[in-house]
């Protein structure tokens, strides 16, 4: 695996790490980390905050897992620079996604622990679209 790999894999796990279902319940006035499940996903924002924020929750969830899959296929296909990007490639960016979902960096749970996300359902959608 090359350089260039590894940071197609690091940025997918960073992508994958964004809440988007926690910043769309704050921008309502909701920490979705302290009601209903108490998970950051898309199905609590669903439940806590209304149908039409759970949906934009899922719609983000989903493109960020199936994004970086895509673009990653797409320069596989047409590389632009020295390095050859393995076949593989996409996969382990998908998963990365996910795991960046399940264990995100940006945020803390209620109880103050680090690298706790979502399930990851909606994110391995979009992973698996892609």
């Amino acid at each position: 695996m090359n350089f260039e790999s590894i940071i197609w894999i690091l940025g997918a796990y960073l992508i994958g790490g964004i809440p988007f279902g926690y910043l769309i319940g704050k921008m309502r006035g909701v920490d979705v980390r302290t009601v209903g499940s108490k998970n950051i996903g898309a199905t609590n924002v669903f439940r806590t905050v209304g149908k039409k924020w759970g949906l934009l929750a899922f719609f983000c969830d989903v493109m960020k897992g199936m994004l970086p899959v895509l673009l990653t296929k797409y320069f596989i296909a047409h590389p632009v620079s020295q390095f050859t990007l393995h076949p593989s490639l996409p996969l382990y960016v998908g998963i990365a996604c996910v795991a960046g979902h399940m264990l995100t960096p940006y945020i803390t749970d209620e109880k103050g622990r680090r690298f706790h996300g979502g399930k990851g359902v909606a994110t391995a959608f979009g992973m698996l679209l892609g």
